[in-house]
């Protein structure tokens, strides 16, 4: 190649570059463009962040977060991962296993001539170090056999040796009935080094499990939100007392929140999500009780209603009022567990901010961003 030709390619390879920086430039901005709304936002650190969703962002947002964009502070967009909270009717936990140490082991056998022979297994167990997270230990014993039924008992060993009855008796079973089972033990709260195991059986063998200690508490939402409903009409027919409602955002785990001035009541309440069409679909159903003492005659109370994420246009609110007057003072809200997003960026330097999230319009499709799998992947 001549050297008037590779000075052309050498021109032509930098202009291409140039084109392209300028077409990715081009595009964060024409991106940028399509949201109304923008925030700051800072991280104290390098490398995998999380930033829960406040209700003003959420509420200008579409329901599936597809109007919300990531943005660097070179107007790169950041992907990102959606934790939507936690689904309905489930519940955070944090479990917590442990193998157990057995310090000692004693086995007898009892041969009887008119039946199979009766077993005792003692194990002396070291309890793990530290607190349990949920208050107390389960102790799991776990047998390879399938079936077998067992008489047990569990005494705690303090450190000058004596002995406190925590299980005075109990019974296990495996009979290959999900109703019927038992394979484990709650423990009382105990401050000693071991515990002592005590099995008995009348089916003519040992049963040598494996034995484990289990914990398992709930934790609270990351972050729990309110978004107030604006109630778009009120209507009392035969009985009951219908609110059609503002669409909410439709999150994954929803509840309505229901306050009213009305001290004492009992009424069962179904919400519908009404489509475009005017077809409507159900969301949930529930009862709002209050039963005010004279104490508390003034305040207000507040109750909810679980519910499904929304597609239509709005929500119907069914009160059954029966003969009883309809419910004062309605208002309406949805609370749930504020979503989050899960990302990369580099720390902020001072006040600085990391980036900026532009939201709202609703004019933008859902991204598909590769990181978006982490978390669904990760529940599998």
């Amino acid at each position: 190649m001549s050297r008037d030709a590779r000075s052309l390619a050498g021109r032509l390879t930098t202009a291409l570059a140039l084109l392209l920086l300028a077409a990715h430039g081009a595009r964060a901005q024409d991106l940028a463009r399509l949201f109304p709304e923008e925030a700051d936002v800072h991280t104290e650190t390098s490398g995998l962040s999380r930033l829960t969703l406040p209700p003003g962002v959420v509420a200008a947002s579409a329901p599936d977060l597809s109007d919300v964009r990531l943005f660097d502070t070179a107007g790169r967009e950041v992907p990102y991962a959606v934790d939507p909270g936690v689904p309905q009717g489930l519940e955070r936990k944090a479990r917590v296993v442990v193998d157990a140490r057995v310090s000692d082991l004693q086995r007898d056998e009892m041969p009887r001539d008119d039946a199979r022979s009766a077993t005792r297994e003692a194990y002396r167990v070291l309890l793990p170090d530290g607190a349990p997270t949920g208050g107390s230990w389960t102790l799991v014993v776990d047998p390879a056999r399938p079936r077998w039924v067992r008489r047990v008992s569990v005494r705690g060993v303090r450190a000058d040796g004596s002995t406190v009855p925590l299980v005075p008796r109990a019974s296990l079973v495996r009979l290959g009935q999900p109703l019927v089972d038992r394979d484990r033990i709650v423990l009382p709260a105990f401050d000693g080094p071991e515990i002592e195991l005590v099995i008995e059986g009348e089916e003519g063998f040992f049963l040598e499990p494996v034995l484990r200690f289990e914990s398992e508490r709930r934790l609270a939402p990351d972050a729990t939100a309110e978004v107030p409903l604006r109630v778009l009409g009120l209507k009392a027919e035969q009985g009951r007392t219908v609110l059609e409602i503002a669409r909410p955002p439709a999150l994954a785990s929803a509840r309505l929140r229901v306050a009213t001035g009305t001290p004492a009541f009992d009424r069962r309440v179904t919400v519908e999500d009404v489509l475009p069409d005017g077809t409507t679909r159900p969301l949930g159903s529930g009862r709002l009780t209050r039963a005010a003492l004279p104490a508390d005659a003034g305040a207000v109370p507040r109750l909810d209603v679980d519910v499904a994420p929304a597609r239509g246009d709005r929500l119907r609110l069914t009160i059954e009022d029966g003969d009883s007057p309809p419910l004062v003072d309605v208002a309406v809200a949805l609370a749930y567990d504020a979503p989050a997003l899960l990302f990369a960026l580099p720390a902020g330097t001072g006040e600085a901010p990391s980036g900026v999230l532009r939201f709202g319009g609703g004019r933008a499709y859902a991204p598909r961003y590769d990181v978006a799998t982490l978390l669904r992947d990760a529940s599998t």
